[in-house]
Order: structure tokens, then sequence, then C-alpha cells
């Protein structure tokens, strides 16, 4: 008892440290699932990716898709637009219409 008396914060902190470090165990024993379930979809998403990656892709199979022509068309289509947009965005005239003046002109 008398030992208690004379380390009563040594002992206190050492309470309080094991229950802190408890808590801890317990939280990290609990969130292991999670990690696990994470790690999986991971590794799916690896395997996913793996395949996508090994795969042969090809422009269309030419009677039912053609991909090239698909984009051909589409590039025409943006330079129609940007062609037809192109009224809109003309530069304004500056001021004086001409920038040949005198100086009396221009004081």
């Amino acid at each position: 008892m008398t030992w208690i008396k004379r380390n009563l914060y040594f002992l206190i902190g050492s309470v309080v440290a094991l229950a802190l470090m408890g808590a801890a165990g317990w939280y990290a024993f609990q969130k292991n699932s999670l990690n696990n379930e994470k790690k999986e979809k991971l590794n799916e998403a690896y395997t996913e990716l793996k395949r996508l990656k090994e795969q042969k892709p090809h422009p269309g199979d030419g009677k039912k898709v053609d991909n090239i022509k698909l984009a051909r068309d589409q590039q025409e289509e943006l330079h129609a637009f940007v062609r037809a947009s192109g009224k809109n965005f003309q530069p304004i005239a500056p001021i004086p219409a001409t920038s040949k003046f005198t100086m009396l002109e221009f004081t």
C-alpha cells in the first residue's frame, strides 16, 4: 500500500497507458477486415486493368461499326462549328478607324 501511495502518478499513468493501448489494439483489430476488403477491391481493379491492357482493340468491324469514319465525321462537324462560330468572334475595329493622323488632329 505504501508503494501505491508513493508512486500514485506512475500507477495512474500506467493504467491509462494500458487502457489506451488496449483501445488502440481493439481499433486496429476492428479495422483489419475493412483493410482486407479494400485490398480485395484494389486487386480486382488491378486485374481488370491488366485485362484491358492485354486486349487488342480494333477500330471496328467494317460493316457494323467503323470508329475511324465516325471520328472523321465528328472532326468535320467540329471544324464546321468553329467556322460558323468564328463570325461571332471578329476583332473590334479600333476607335480611330485610320491610324494615320497628324499631330494637329491628335491635339
